[in-house]
């Protein structure tokens, strides 16, 4: 007979959900970047034993607020979110909860960075210096 855990923290889910990563071969670095943005979110949340339950949609938008606020980068914020999107939809996928509390949070608008061009003149003394 299977065992099913329940996982009712978020310390509990970070766990499980970290282990299943890395049976499906996740990197080092992508690991990396979930416990990141799990330490991130326990800094803001000042609990280990967080209710999965508690966890609102509202919460993560006060924790990017905060971040904001903070002078984190628009692109650190969205990697963050991006791991905790795969977490919290690993949950639902797993049946630890019924829907993300992410789920309508989205990532936050960055300005295209386009790529640095030579002019022509430096094109031409770029050519002429061989």
């Amino acid at each position: 007979m299977a065992h099913i855990q329940t996982l009712q923290t978020l310390a509990d889910g970070f766990e499980a959900f970290t282990l299943y990563a890395r049976v499906e071969g996740r990197s080092p670095r992508t690991l990396a970047t979930y416990r990141q943005a799990y330490r991130d979110l326990l800094e803001f949340l000042g609990s280990v034993e967080q209710p999965l339950a508690l966890l609102t949609t509202g919460v993560f938008r006060s924790w990017i607020a905060k971040r904001l606020d903070e002078g984190y980068s628009k692109v650190t914020i969205n990697i963050r979110l991006r791991a905790l999107h795969s977490f919290f939809s690993w949950l639902v996928q797993e049946g630890h909860l019924t829907e993300s509390p992410l789920r309508q949070v989205k990532q936050l608008r960055v300005p295209r960075q386009y790529p640095y061009v030579l002019s022509e003149l430096q094109v031409r003394a770029l050519l002429q210096s061989r």
